[in-house]
């Protein structure tokens, strides 16, 4: 009987690791969306700021190349926004929601970041 509750206390404690080392896993994946998110965020900051350049440069980028920068900076808004919400949908999952989605990106092959996305839409 002793060896019976050791090796049912060895499986919790080896599933505990494991929901540990997933969360761990979740958690510098959020990381990873706020870093990006955070230094969009500068960016957009930094494009906004009137630029430091001469009468006779601003005079060649007037037009296209200030409107492509800023639409290249919408695009890149718009990605770090889906990592925004990637990273809030997660933060609030707990450690067993976020070990069933683990497995199921290891069971089905399914990108991480769609796993999460279609959490994202269900709310």
């Amino acid at each position: 009987m002793p060896f019976m509750n050791k090796t049912i206390l060895q499986t919790h404690i080896d599933l505990l690791n494991e929901c540990k080392e997933l969360f761990q896993t979740a958690m510098d994946l959020a990381k990873k969306y706020k870093d990006e998110r955070d230094e969009a965020r500068e960016s957009l900051q930094q494009l906004q700021q009137p630029p430091q350049i001469s009468a006779k440069l601003a005079g060649k980028m007037a037009g296209n190349t200030r409107s492509e920068q800023f639409s290249k900076l919408e695009r890149e808004r718009d990605e770090y926004k889906i990592g925004h919400n990637r990273y809030e949908k997660l933060r609030r999952l707990n450690l067993q929601q976020i070990k069933e989605l683990y497995l199921k990106n290891l069971r089905t092959g399914e990108h991480f970041d769609t796993l999460v996305d279609k959490l994202c839409q269900v709310k």
